[in-house]
């Protein structure tokens, strides 16, 4: 056992363990994803034609008013930030300060 470890640790073993492992894990989470595949399809499979066409327009018009509140919420974020920079160039040319030179 000349160059070995003195802990007797065997990599090569350790790295088979280590990819039998991995190999497990990735099994179990694509048979998951099958599973919630499969399950997506039996679910869409009972709906008609008409069920999903109105489940489509009925997403549509919620992504449209979702885009349309955050395009009012932006314009109403955009006028506060300009009253907030007014306030502050106001608050700054009032404000005194002493004469370069002089003592505090």
């Amino acid at each position: 056992m000349s160059g070995d470890s003195h802990t007797g640790f065997n990599s090569t073993a350790f790295t088979m363990g280590a990819l039998s492992g991995a190999g497990l894990v990735a099994g179990a989470f694509v048979g998951s994803l099958q599973a919630v595949v499969q399950a997506n399809r039996e679910a869409c499979a009972r709906w008609t034609h008409n069920e999903l066409k109105t489940a489509y327009n009925l997403s549509e018009l919620l992504r449209f008013k979702r885009n349309e509140e955050l395009a009012e919420l932006q314009a109403e974020n955009a006028e506060l930030q300009a009253e907030n920079a007014k306030l502050r160039l106001l608050v700054s040319s009032v404000t005194v300060r002493p004469l370069r030179g002089q003592a505090r």
